[in-house]
């Protein structure tokens, strides 16, 4: 998968600070918001923040954003289909636990609200990316109020969620500051360097079978036990019913309706297991993606 994304250049700021994400997955985090544990799926946290106040005869005047497109639907069915086939046999032969039951009931429903949608833009996608523009806005005034640098250069590659993200970046900067002028720019020479997907089909190759080989040293059959009645006589493995479980919850914080239970399924640590080794999956892929 590529990591499309947008830029937004606004004549006026250098950001005074930088936030160092930990590399340590810890329990504690997890266990404040369970949902960080849907990984590359989170949705965007709008916490309370504070900036460190620049030096004495310094202020803000530029700001250079680069940033990911709000909260998406999958863009592929391969990870939808695996479990609802799944959960549709073991229907048929009534071999559905009720928990098993009302999961198929979920994973119809977010079946049916991806048709015609695959990689696009959620609504609560766009939302994020709305108050991500006005935060930046309502922080740095004295970046977007100087007339004399009113310029904004807006990215984007040509994947679509991508230009809408920067059309409603661009859009919202401008309803805070109406007397901002914009440029728009999403083509293929933009994409050439906006996209850091370069190497991932030599990442993917070389580091998933890695990723999978720990994933499936957990023991998951608590998984398919609360699913089915007989695991034995079900489609797939615990592992696969398991890894297939969480690609449906972690999707659902981006729709914002269907709201899977992940923690009826999962335990904990299980959980923090799950995701440890998919941030250290994601982060091979995309930091040492160089040595390829």
């Amino acid at each position: 998968m590529t990591l499309n994304c947008f830029k937004i250049c606004a004549a006026g700021l250098l950001s005074l600070w930088s936030g160092i994400a930990s590399a340590q997955a810890t329990r504690s985090r997890l266990e404040e918001d369970v949902t960080r544990g849907g990984g590359i799926y989170h949705s965007y946290e709008f916490t309370e923040i504070e900036d460190t106040k620049a030096p004495k005869g310094y202020k803000p005047f530029y700001i250079s954003h680069y940033g990911r497109h709000g909260s998406r639907y999958h863009y592929t069915y391969d990870y939808l289909g695996s479990l609802d086939k799944s959960l549709h046999h073991a229907d048929s032969l009534n071999n559905l636990t009720p928990d098993g039951k009302l999961l198929l009931a979920q994973v119809d429903s977010i079946l049916a609200e991806h048709k015609d949608m695959l990689g696009n833009l959620t609504h609560k996608g766009q939302q994020e990316i709305k108050m991500l523009s006005r935060r930046m806005s309502e922080r740095f005034p004295d970046v977007f109020n100087n007339k004399q640098r009113n310029l904004i250069d807006a990215y984007s590659s040509v994947v679509r969620r991508c230009v809408v993200s920067m059309a409603v970046s661009a859009s919202e900067l401008l309803r805070c500051n109406p007397t901002l002028d914009v440029n728009f720019n999403s083509d293929d020479i933009v994409y050439k360097y906006i996209n850091v997907g370069h190497h991932t089909r030599e990442c993917k190759s070389y580091y998933m079978p890695l990723m999978n080989e720990q994933l499936n040293r957990i023991d998951w059959s608590g998984v398919s036990a609360r699913i089915f009645i007989d695991p034995s006589s079900a489609m797939g493995t615990s592992f696969s019913h398991a890894e297939d479980l969480w690609t449906y919850w972690a999707i659902c914080q981006c729709m914002d309706t269907v709201n899977i239970d992940i923690l009826k399924y999962y335990t904990m640590d299980q959980l923090l297991s799950h995701w440890q080794i998919k941030s250290g999956y994601w982060y091979l892929m995309n930091v040492r993606s160089d040595v390829f």
